[in-house]
């Protein structure tokens, strides 16, 4: 109970001479915390302490005024005596509280921008240090194109849009395209614009340190040893991950192409539960990693992810009723399988409850996961005439890994392709790919989305999906 003595300072009195102390001690014997005495009933906390309801009820509601007062930075000027309570030289300590902490988490806050005002925008202002986020899509929508302009901007002044510090690109894959950050960083009007000015610092390709990770040992081994040490020496900012995929891939689906014992399958392209356990284990593994590092060295880990395609149970409901069809017993059969023959035994039963079951998450589709997809993944959750594009056949995709790596991230950004017709609006042409930008989730950041073009100076975001038909329908209406 040590937050409890910080919240309570007059708790540190003697015992037999103060009565709150003696309830103090109570509560300790009975292993409660702060959370237990708030959220449990009064009638509950004095049956496991031994006191009575009037004094646990007056502990409570100290303890709570306590709260409200550090959460209203009443108690920031506050001086409380630390230590041993002898003499107040050198154990004297601020309260910080709550509003203190935030504070000081908001001088904390650093962001990276993605060189374009409209992508800051819609993530909130940029790609924020302390966390882990992905950037997922399919090939050739601009994950790495988005990466190499964040490799840049890093190296920006705060002022800029950058934290001032390098960055470090780990592959898993292709090597570093130094020919197109070396395009980016001769075309991008933000970086020709600081080339006259002494002042400011011009980003360097120098100032991108690579990594390269053949496989998921090596992986583990840089990661947890060579970059932490990479991060100090050269005063790193950004850590750029492309791809988090490539490795696990490699390594768990070494059965499925028919080599190897290191895959998941059981040979018989099924994935088998050992395999998926010890994957689903260094997942977790990695994510903490991240975590920590981006938490304990404030630099912010961008990391880039494979999607695959997704089916719904809709696009298999005539399968799954033939596999339903097929899987129930018939009471013939059961007999002909070493059952009792003519036995009163209720055979039909089980089947029927099993089938009532999938009948009622079918009544409720928020208990699917394509419905409780739709919040993570990035694919399926648009409406409107756009948004049906998005979620048809062979448009829907999911993100790679699974529920078990989304978990471990603090946000994602999807990046979409449509290859359907280009359009034009206010002089910036589409061509022949609609692309869209897509904050799926963050903690700083509500969901949203924007167009956006890939360019010779990077990416380049558009008006919005409802500024786009805005946008037509005027153009329509001048025409008319």
């Amino acid at each position: 109970m040590t937050d409890l003595h910080f919240l309570l300072p007059s708790f540190n009195a003697p015992a037999d001479s103060n009565p709150a102390a003696q309830a103090l001690a109570a509560i300790e014997n009975a292993h409660l915390t702060t959370s237990d005495l708030l959220a449990l009933d009064t009638w509950e906390v004095a049956k496991r302490t031994g006191l009575s309801v009037t004094v646990v009820k007056n502990l409570v509601e100290r303890i709570a005024n306590k709260l409200c007062a550090d959460l209203e930075g009443e108690d920031d000027s506050e001086v409380y005596r630390g230590g041993d309570g002898g003499g107040r030289e050198g154990n004297d300590q601020k309260a910080t509280g709550v509003k203190s902490t935030g504070l000081l988490l908001r001088e904390r806050w650093s962001m990276i921008s993605t060189l374009d005002d409209a992508l800051d925008e819609a993530i909130g202002g940029g790609f924020p240090v302390g966390y882990v986020t992905e950037i997922t899509g399919e090939s050739g929508a601009g994950k790495t194109q988005l990466l190499l302009s964040l490799l840049l901007s890093v190296q920006m002044a705060p002022s800029k849009g950058g934290i001032s510090k390098f960055a470090v690109y780990i592959s898993t894959e292709a090597p570093l395209p130094t020919s197109r950050l070396f395009q980016i960083l001769t075309t991008h009007p933000r970086f020709i614009s600081n080339a006259d000015d002494e002042t400011t610092k011009r980003p360097s390709l120098s100032n991108i340190h690579t990594l390269r990770t053949p496989d998921l040992e090596s992986q583990e081994h840089i990661l947890r040893y060579q970059l932490p040490i990479a991060i100090k020496r050269y005063n790193v900012g950004l850590v750029v991950i492309d791809s988090i995929t490539a490795n696990f891939r490699a390594e768990f689906e070494k059965g499925k192409r028919g080599g190897g014992s290191g895959g998941v399958t059981d040979g018989s392209n099924r994935e088998s539960a050992p395999g998926m356990a010890r994957r689903t284990a260094q997942l977790l593994s990695l994510g903490s990693l991240l975590r920590d590092l981006a938490s304990r060295e404030n630099i912010a880990v961008v990391v880039a992810n494979q999607v695959a395609d997704r089916f719904t149970s809709s696009m298999n409901s005539g399968m799954d009723t033939a596999l339903q069809t097929s899987t129930l017993p018939s009471s013939s059969a059961y007999a002909g399988a070493g059952g009792p023959a003519g036995s009163q035994y209720p055979q039909s039963q089980p089947p029927q409850q099993d089938v009532h079951s999938a009948h009622q998450q079918q009544n409720d589709p928020t208990l699917t996961l394509d419905h409780q997809a739709l919040f993570f993944t990035g694919w399926g959750d648009d409406t409107g005439s756009e948004g049906d594009q998005q979620t048809t056949g062979s448009n829907m995709k999911t993100p790679s890994l699974g529920l078990v790596w989304t978990n471990q991230i603090a946000a994602r950004i999807a990046l979409l392709k449509d290859g359907g017709v280009g359009r034009s609006v206010g002089g910036l042409s589409t061509g022949g790919t609609k692309r869209t930008f897509k904050l799926v989730f963050a903690p700083w950041a509500a969901p949203t989305s924007v167009g956006f073009e890939i360019c010779a100076s990077g990416l380049r975001g558009l008006a919005s999906s409802k500024s786009l038909n805005e946008a037509e329908h005027d153009n329509d209406n001048n025409d008319d």
